[in-house]
């Protein structure tokens, strides 16, 4: 008799353990629904005040690299050409190919900001001579001796692709790259002596504004699905529900 209620009562634990897990479980699921709907409105009102990048912009409304993401930004200064890469396996409209992107130095001639200016076809692989792509003398930004003003939309998130090998001749080859990396990006801007700058912005900015490159422009596809969060919270406070029955039955007979 003494063993049986023993496992009656060690049942009863077992199922309000259940249940305390899929409470926590659902509050979480829950908190991160409002937290996806809160990026939304950011990011609705980021996108609709635009910010004019210069090296003394306040601290205080950018504090952390976060603040930053879909912020739409207005930029002048000056391309700087040779920098130039290629990121490869780049697909626009099921068609595959490369993002163009150049640093662009801003007027105060202090700061660098990166900008992805586009989309341009390349067949994948090594199919055909990619000497073009990787000595970087294709789609180079015009009139890089003119101060140019560009907008576009500030992505913090480098947008990496699997690496399926470590060979570095086949990540990097020349201005041809399969991912970035800011600390390849830093070095790339150092190695040429004649580029001076105390500061990169932490982001990514991908250009909306036109200009004569023939790139085609179009900003990554940001996937926030607040109702998956919610439906996964219900799932888990209907288990937290049916455990809570259980726990309750056992006790109680």
């Amino acid at each position: 008799m003494k063993s049986f209620i023993k496992k009656r009562a060690l049942s009863t634990v077992f199922m309000s353990l259940i249940a305390f897990l899929a409470f926590s479980l659902a509050v979480w699921q829950l908190s991160r629904a409002f937290e996806k709907k809160d990026l939304i409105e950011k990011s609705n009102t980021r996108g609709k005040q635009a910010v004019k990048l210069a090296i003394d912009h306040s601290s205080k409304a950018f504090l952390n690299i976060g603040d930053w993401e879909q912020q739409r930004v207005l930029a002048s200064g000056f391309w700087i050409p040779h920098s130039t890469i290629y990121l490869d396996n780049r697909s626009f409209q099921s068609r595959p190919g490369v993002h163009v992107i150049s640093a662009f130095k801003l007027d105060d001639n202090k700061s660098v900001l990166w900008v992805n200016r586009g989309w341009a076809p390349k067949l994948p692989g090594k199919i055909f001579d990619n000497s073009e792509f990787v000595n970087g003398k294709l789609y180079l930004p015009n009139k890089s001796d003119e101060i140019s003003n560009i907008e576009g939309i500030a992505h913090t998130d480098l947008m990496k692709r699997i690496e399926l090998t470590k060979d570095s001749s086949i990540l990097q080859e020349g201005s041809l790259w399969q991912n970035l990396d800011w600390s390849k990006l830093h070095s790339k801007l150092q190695e040429d002596s004649k580029i001076y700058f105390e500061k990169i912005w932490p982001f990514i900015l991908w250009q909306t504004s036109n200009s004569s490159d023939d790139l085609k422009r179009s900003l990554p596809i940001i996937k926030v699905d607040v109702n998956k969060h919610i439906g996964y919270a219900v799932q888990w406070v209907l288990l937290c529900l049916v455990s809570s029955f259980f726990a309750w039955r056992i006790g109680r007979n």
